[in-house]
């Protein structure tokens, strides 16, 4: 199993580091890992969430997919929706 299965958010803190990536207390993450991390929080299967970064258009951001977003630089704005759905403010 990879690390990005096992994260548990409550267990680190995450903040923006620079327009690349995002820092723990310990590292600098790359903001991709950081959204896939985040993304088992709400489709626990790796293949899936790898597949939904990759391929799923995501409607209320523009119709782009988390991998176009986060090169985008708007590794922000997933998180924040994936967020939303983990804690039960959409579907």
């Amino acid at each position: 199993m990879s690390a990005a299965c096992e994260f548990e958010a409550e267990h680190w803190s995450i903040s923006p580091f620079d327009e690349g990536g995002y820092s723990t207390f310990f590292e600098p993450v790359p903001a991709m890992l950081t959204v896939l991390r985040m993304a088992v929080q709400v489709e626990p299967h790796p293949v899936e969430a790898g597949f939904w970064y990759q391929r799923t258009r995501i409607a209320e951001l523009d119709g782009l997919t988390a991998a176009q977003l986060v090169s985008l630089g708007r590794a922000d704005d997933v998180i924040r929706f994936l967020l939303s759905i983990r804690d039960g403010a959409r579907d």
